[in-house]
């Protein structure tokens, strides 16, 4: 009996210890088979520090402002100028050659179309344009128009100018070689031409606005003037509501 009690008391730590084997097989399988925590806790530091490095590349890339855009155009292909601004300022100055900037940076177009320069401001943002003609470099035409900013021309010599002006304001210095036509609905518009108010007709016409012709001033309700002094040049102005003033020497 006692013989038997041994038995299966060995019989029974065999069991044991198989079962322990066993189960130490199965733990040491399962903990292969998932990441450790310390792989776990680097991918992710690796993940974090390369959306952190990405942020920085962002962050750091340079924004490009040119202080001049555009470039030099020859005064062969050149007969004609067309200015208009939307936000900001135009100024026309004389120079060397044909060239157009903008201090601020901001947006607008240049280009060449039938022979003529046409600059045109940004519709969203203010500029600060400047663009440059020849000395002296007498144009077949120039129209200038200005909704909002202000476009102020000095020195400039056209045969026939175009202005309209829809708020803000145009300043035109120079000479006019035959007409000119002035439609303006608001703001202020100042020709001032060489020679002297004989030299041209004119014809006006007024709604609410107000005209000068260098000493004389017409304004009204619904007016109009023709103005006969024997010239072949004439300017025709149309004034809305705001002033026209044509001045001289």
């Amino acid at each position: 009996m006692e013989k038997f009690l041994k038995g299966i008391v060995v019989f029974l730590l065999l069991i044991v210890v198989g079962l322990a084997f066993w189960v130490g097989r199965l733990s040491v399988q399962k903990s292969e088979t998932q990441p450790s925590p310390s792989s776990s806790v680097s991918d992710s530091a690796s993940s974090s520090q390369k959306s952190s490095a990405d942020e920085t590349s962002k962050q750091d890339s340079p924004t490009t402002s040119a202080e001049e855009i555009g470039g030099e155009t020859s005064e062969n292909n050149i007969t004609g100028l067309q200015c208009s601004i939307t936000h900001g300022a135009l100024d026309i100055v004389p120079g060397k050659d044909f060239q157009v900037s903008d201090s601020t940076g901001g947006e607008f177009e240049s280009s060449v179309k039938n022979g003529t320069y046409v600059v045109t401001g940004s519709n969203t943002v203010d500029n600060h344009i400047t663009v440059t003609v020849p000395e002296n470099f007498v144009f077949q035409n120039v129209s200038l128009s200005a909704n909002g900013g202000a476009l102020n021309a000095q020195d400039l010599q056209t045969g026939n100018l175009q202005t309209s002006c829809d708020g803000g304001a145009i300043h035109f210095t120079g000479s006019i070689s035959k007409d000119a036509s002035v439609e303006h609905l608001l703001g202020e518009t100042v020709l001032q031409l060489t020679g002297k108010s004989t030299d041209y007709n004119y014809e006006l016409s007024y709604s609410m606005g107000h005209i000068g012709i260098g000493d004389q001033q017409y304004a009204g309700a619904n007016g109009s003037q023709s103005i006969n002094n024997g010239s072949g040049q004439t300017i025709q102005i149309h004034c809305k509501m705001g002033s026209v003033s044509v001045v001289f020497p």
